[in-house]
């Protein structure tokens, strides 16, 4: 999705209401505040790579306690 759509929408069309974003040691707290950082980035037309190492899972399976990897992000009029 992030590919086909952006990073952002993809982010937000996952995140829970009540996520938390962690951007240079400063904590985005909430669906809306995320969205707001979003809306307020400069770099524009980003590319994201990214696939799961490891991810722990609740007992009943319903939901990730967390989730590890290693991401490529670029953006695309620099490669």
């Amino acid at each position: 999705m992030a590919k086909k759509d952006g990073v952002a929408k993809a982010f937000l069309n996952y995140a829970a209401e009540d996520a938390v974003l962690n951007r240079n040691d400063i904590l985005i707290k909430g669906k809306a505040a995320i969205k707001s950082y979003f809306e307020n980035q400069t770099l524009r037309d980003v590319n994201l790579n990214w696939t799961p190492d490891f991810v722990s899972v609740s007992k009943s399976r319903r939901f990730s306690l967390y989730i590890w990897s290693l991401y490529f992000f670029s953006n695309k009029s620099n490669r």
